[in-house]
């Protein structure tokens, strides 16, 4: 597989002060499975290049990335967000 896409249409949400931890899960649906992945395995298949991730937003497709906090914690957000995944928790 090689980056084949997934479009998030639900979030289930953890700690919202803490951006590492403020998505605790992502769900969707894909030819009518649908499917859920925690925030480790979605870290773990885009640094794969095993899917890539999106999400609609104002009729856009956004994307989503890992990030990291400053202490090394590693989180996933929008393409377009600051710190905090202010598009993924949007979907909650």
């Amino acid at each position: 597989m090689n980056d084949l896409p997934l479009h998030i249409d639900k979030v289930t949400t953890g700690d919202l002060t803490n951006p590492a931890k403020a998505i605790f899960s992502v769900h969707g649906k894909s030819c009518e499975l649908e499917w859920t992945h925690w925030q480790d395995e979605v870290i773990y298949h885009i640094t794969e290049r095993k899917f890539c991730y999106y999400i609609r937003l104002r009729h856009q497709s956004v994307k989503v990335v890992v990030a990291e906090t400053p202490d090394g914690h590693k989180y996933i957000k929008g393409e377009h967000d600051g710190v905090m995944p202010d598009s993924l928790l949007a979907l909650a």
